[in-house]
């Protein structure tokens, strides 16, 4: 299915590394999540909402996207995301190489979405902060599923640590 289909479906992206883009400013950045049909009514909202949410992205609104920093372009991707309005957000590897009040601001923001009805997808190798967020997890190795279910189960029964770090087969 075509990117913009998905995306009209509700259906959002903030992928591993980013990709941002970086020759177009952050508010350029910013509205090209604001250009489909569903979020473009609420195209000046969207951005104040984000802007607030990451004020960061505001003192920089005008710099290019490539000059942030690490934790700033990821803000960025997420914010951008964001300007969809989506139902669903599928966010890949949201902490990797940041630093941890960069982590911290990126799982408050999920909370925040996750309380307004926005269903994430996270895949996630920083368990204990997903596994906060979650109400399912599914623990994935070599490309398969090794257990499922909902977190507190999960997170209560014997086998799941030595699941996690290998020890054990599938369930």
């Amino acid at each position: 299915m075509p990117a913009e289909k998905i995306a009209a479906l509700g259906i959002s992206l903030v992928p591993e590394g980013r990709r941002i883009f970086g020759r177009m400013t952050v508010r350029e950045n910013l509205l090209v999540g604001a250009s489909l049909p569903r979020a473009a009514g609420s195209q000046k909202q969207g951005l104040e909402r984000v802007l607030d949410l990451f004020p960061i992205l505001r003192e920089r609104r005008d710099r290019l996207a490539g000059t942030l920093s690490g934790g700033e372009q990821q803000q960025l991707a997420i914010a951008r995301a964001m300007m969809t309005s989506p139902r669903l957000m599928i966010v890949d590897e949201p902490s990797l190489g940041l630093a941890p009040q960069f982590v911290d601001l990126v799982f408050s923001t999920f909370a925040t979405l996750r309380s307004e009805g926005v269903t994430l997808l996270v895949i996630e190798q920083s368990s204990r902060r997903a596994l906060a967020l979650a109400d399912r997890l599914y623990l994935v190795r070599s490309g398969g599923v090794v257990m499922h279910g909902e977190v507190t189960a999960l997170t209560a029964d014997p086998d799941f640590e030595a699941a996690y770090f290998g020890e054990v087969g599938t369930r």
